[in-house]
């Protein structure tokens, strides 16, 4: 070099050659031993690693050395493509390549001619696929000999105006795939890493704590230059500038210097969110990059800021930066990233004690420390199509576990009942045993035996008889042990199933993960709504964040963040004073405090948002209630009936709109949203202690708590399946709890009386006649009353899987989709807060379901479908023709003789008789001669179906009173058309 390399020069140098060192140590062996394919990858890599080291290169100044990288790079990529073992003489170039250009660095300011010489001879080698050409020798000779370092310029020229360019958030449209995929995966952990490092210097107000946010900085700036988003990369490149002048004062830091910080962080995390689809993108940007520019301008111009060395820190009013503070706790991640891309700088950083080694490495240019951090978490890209697809298997598996489980108690059950039977098969066995014995006493005691002959008392005798009860003793004995083997194994079974219901239940939980994000990852946006809420009303208030680290589902969130964001501005703006004095005078500290928590609640996530100011006016609501016609002036409203009004659509208290209120359209906006989501919005005050508005909205997960129940109807039971998210308490009934005052019926609850409704009232099916209940569901409403809804049967409470009901399925209301039971059972999922009718009056409901009633009748007078009757003593005939007239849509009953049809007939008068000739008891002329006797049924068809095909049996059949005679075997069609010409 022409002058004696600069520090920083001397920190370039050092750090190319430590990669090169890096390089040359890999293993190259596979280039004498290895299979092609593993030097095809190694070939590959080295294709990688020239690359981003010719970026590099180019960056610090150094373009011979860099088109030499492309040289190589070159003839890795013809050696790789070639897909053939190398020869020795390239094997042996392949493995000093690095070290070459390692050495050429060491002898970059001694030797230079030197150092080309033998870079130069080193790659005319004839090994080379590609060597070196004579001309192009020449050419690089030049470039080797003229190549400079970079000079660093401490204080480069700043631009003297923003242009909309300089924070464009437009990604290129030739950007590539995977970078772009991994600049969206780590920005909002980097995002929230600045944010955190900028908190902490807010809290501590030292300018030693603004190195980590220096360092995050340079890593977001690095990360966006790969992409190409200019707005993040020159935001974060002039506030890197920024901290290092600020750094260098190690003394005083300057005036509004906490509040700049402030809105580059909000800027960052705008940029961010509008990146990854989160919101729109910030409309200040222009400003704040143009006020961060200046300050640098500022700090610059003035020297003995530099200067000073005194021991003086500036001092910071931390009540008044609380109020810009946002929760986030943990350490940040000490790393730095280096960009390969050609935009890209080359970062240098002074205090090399302190800082950890700097690696290139293969995936993307990102480098990392090489100290290697057990807590850090690596994320892959994984398309949401895929994702629904893992749940839905998981799904599946949760069914099918469900399923072996309800099986493996049905064997239980179907054990317990053969072990009881086969007490009783051993009891009868061995009273047959005694039973035999004694009445063989008996006939021997009888029997006179001669002289010299034996007694009973000396010798028994056995018969057959006797064989029989000691072999079956003998089966019921080997049969218990069976039975009692079987009972073991069912019992193993069972706890491999309990053991794989487990990891089923885990492994879902897993993949739930992958839709589910904290909701810290929207607490930046949460506290820059409150802070600006608080410059537009010159109030002074903070937020805490409770349960940040709670998980929702990524969808739920994002929809919930608006609403939240309007709560939150409603609470700075109406809640909290106007006066500080006034907070000071009635013991509340001058700064107010706004609360926003999330909770798990049951299958629901519970969302609150209290601030600690003057609560709702609740005369100013019932003036404009008044004003607005929706109270009369006699009545007294009760503050729950307030709560609710300030929910309405153009229900505001404000006489003139503001930038943050007063326009009466927020909170129904908010009711709607939380609607749309299937939550429940409640609201309560207390005057002088704040407003608080609980939100909750389903989990919205793969599976819901439900219980299972089964109501009774018209046509038998149902069983349907209830969301528990609304269902306060479950109460097991008896008849004398409940309360009858005319038709309306009561149950006492809380000290509170709650209206009984049936729960066939809101699902449309039809009351059974005589219909019991055992069971009480209390149920809350969307307006926050509460009523009972009375079920038959409660059959279980469960985890479901939910399965949504497609486009081709019907979708009543209140129907949020179908699981299937352990038995194999469809059941449909209700959602009570969905149902039709669940928010009208108990008058309303009367009226809706006497509608829905005559209109059921109608259909059903409509539709009654046929009844058939079929007579024949032969089993197979009765279930195929009972089948074949099923399948017509028909209702079909089966006797087995003429006796058994007349006691059928007193029950089911028939549409049509099918009745076989041949029958015990009473044959089908017989009955047909009945039917036609008597009057109720002698107009009723009569089909017969008989294997006698003379025409004397033909005969006799018309006489008996037959419309049809069909001969056996019959055909389909005959059949078909016979029955069709008798019920026309």
């Amino acid at each position: 070099m022409k002058n004696p390399p600069t520090p920083e020069q001397q920190e370039i140098l050092a750090l190319l050659c430590g990669e090169l060192a890096e390089l040359a140590e890999q293993d190259t062996t596979v280039f004498t031993g290895g299979s092609v394919d593993q030097q095809v990858d190694v070939l590959q890599n080295f294709e990688q690693e020239c690359e981003q080291l010719g970026n590099a290169l180019n960056l610090s100044g150094l373009v011979g050395l860099a088109a030499v990288c492309r040289l190589l790079h070159d003839n890795f990529h013809s050696l790789a493509t070639a897909s053939c073992a190398v020869s020795e003489d390239t094997a042996a170039v392949l493995r000093d390549w690095a070290m070459q250009l390692h050495d050429y660095l060491q002898e970059f300011t001694a030797c230079r001619d030197l150092a080309n010489t033998q870079l130069l001879d080193f790659l005319s080698l004839p090994a080379w696929p590609l060597p070196l050409s004579t001309k192009a020798r020449a050419t690089m000779d030049e470039q080797l000999a003229n190549a400079e370092l970079a000079s660093v310029d401490e204080r480069e020229e700043l631009p003297a105006t923003v242009d909309p360019d300089m924070v464009s958030l437009t990604i290129p449209s030739d950007v590539r795939s995977d970078l772009l995929d991994g600049l969206l995966l780590e920005l909002p952990e980097q995002v929230r890493g600045f944010e955190r490092s900028v908190n902490t210097f807010l809290e501590s107000a030292k300018v030693a704590d603004l190195d980590t946010a220096q360092r995050m900085a340079h890593t977001l700036k690095g990360a966006a230059n790969v992409v190409g988003v200019a707005g993040i990369a020159n935001l974060m490149h002039y506030c890197e500038d920024l901290l290092e002048a600020v750094g260098g004062t190690k003394t005083q830091l300057p005036e509004g210097f906490g509040e700049l910080l402030i809105d580059v962080s909000d800027c960052l995390t705008a940029m961010a969110e509008n990146l990854c689809g989160l919101g729109p993108a910030p409309d200040n940007a222009e400003a704040v990059l143009q006020s961060l520019l200046d300050f640098i301008r500022e700090l610059r111009g003035s020297p003995a800021s530099a200067e000073q060395h005194s021991s003086e820190i500036v001092e910071f009013d931390l009540g008044e930066l609380e109020q810009l503070e946002v929760s986030a706790n943990g350490p940040d991640a000490d790393t730095i990233d280096w960009s390969a891309s050609k935009e890209a700088e080359l970062a240098i950083e002074t205090e090399q004690s302190e800082e950890p080694t700097i690696n290139l490495n293969k995936d993307g240019g990102r480098d990392a420390s090489t100290q290697h951090n057990d807590d850090e978490r690596h994320y892959i890209n994984l398309p949401e199509t895929v994702a629904q697809q893992l749940l839905r298997i998981a799904g599946e598996g949760q069914i099918a576990t469900t399923q072996l489980m309800t099986q493996i108690a049905a064997m239980h059950a179907s054990i317990q009942l053969t072990d009881r039977y086969h007490k009783q098969i051993r009891t009868m066995a061995a009273d047959l045993e005694a039973l035999i014995q004694t009445r063989t006493a008996l006939n021997t005691a009888a029997v006179d035996y001669e002289d010299g002959g034996l007694d009973p008392l000396e010798l028994e005798h056995y018969s057959e008889l006797h064989s029989f009860s000691h072999q079956l003793l003998e089966l019921t004995t080997d049969s218990y042990e069976a039975v009692a083997h079987i009972a073991q194994q069912i019992g193993d079974l069972t706890s491999v199933a309990y053991a794989q219901k487990q990891l089923n239940q885990d492994n879902r939980e897993l993949l739930l993960e992958l839709r589910l994000v904290p909701v810290e990852t929207l607490a930046s946006r949460f506290d820059r709504c409150v802070r600006q809420a608080a410059r537009l009303t010159g109030k002074n208030a903070r937020l805490i964040i409770e349960g940040g680290n709670l998980l929702m589902d990524s969808k739920v969130l994002s929809r919930i963040a608006d609403p939240i964001m309007h709560l939150l501005r409603n609470a700075v703006d109406h809640g909290l004073e106007d006066d500080p004095t006034l907070r000071v005078d009635q013991g509340k500290e001058e700064q107010g405090t706004i609360t926003l928590s999330f909770e798990h609640s049951g299958e629901s996530i519970a969302i609150r948002c209290k601030d600690d100011g003057r609560g709702l006016d609740y005369q100013a609501i019932k003036d404009k209630a008044l004003t607005a016609g929706l109270v009369d002036a006699d009545e007294l409203p009760s503050e729950s009936f307030l709560d609710q009004l300030i929910l309405l659509p153009g229900f505001s208290t404000r006489a003139k709109a503001s930038q943050t209120s007063g326009r009466g359209i927020g909170l129904d906006a908010v009711t709607t949203e939380i609607k749309a989501l299937r939550g429940q919005l409640t609201v309560s005050s207390a005057p002088g202690e704040g407003c608080c508005f609980d939100i909750s909205v389903p989990a919205s997960i793969l599976t819901a708590h439900a219980l299972v129940v089964r109501d009774d109807g018209d046509q038998g039971s149902n069983l349907v399946s209830l969301v528990t998210h609304s269902i306060e308490q479950l109460v097991y009934l008896e008849d004398e709890q409940l309360h009858a005052e005319g038709e309306e019926i009561f149950y006492e609850y809380d000290e509170e009386r709650l209206p009984v409704f049936a729960l066939n009232d809101f699902t449309n099916i039809h009351r059974a006649t005589k219909q019991k209940s055992s069971a009480l569901l209390i149920v809350r409403k969307a307006d926050g009353s509460r009523i009972a809804i009375a079920v038959a049967t409660i059959i279980a409470s469960q985890d479901l899987v939910i399965k949504p009901l497609n486009r081709f399925c019907h979708h009543p209301e209140g129907v949020i989709g179908a699981t299937i039971t352990g038995d194999g059972t469809v059941s449909p999922v209700i959602d009570l807060q969905k149902l039709p009718g669940m928010n009208l009056s108990r008058k309303e409901l009367a009226s809706l379901r006497a509608q829905r009633a005559k209109i059921a009748a109608e259909q059903v007078r409509e539709q009654v479908a046929p009844v058939v009757l079929i007579v024949d003593d032969s089993l197979s005939v009765r279930r195929s023709l009972a089948q074949f007239v099923a399948d017509m849509g028909m209702q079909a009953y089966t006797a087995r003789d003429g006796f058994e049809a007349i006691n059928l007939l007193g029950q089911h008068r028939p549409t049509l008789m099918l009745v076989d000739l041949e029958m015990p008891r009473m044959n089908g002329l017989e009955l047909t001669a009945h039917l036609r006797a008597n009057d109720a049924t002698r107009d009723i068809p009569v089909i017969m179906v008989t294997s006698r095909s003379t025409e004397k049996h033909r005969n006799m059949a018309r006489s008996a009173g037959v419309n049809g005679y069909l001969n056996k075997p019959w055909s389909d069609e005959d059949l078909l058309s016979s029955i069709q010409q008798q019920i026309a």
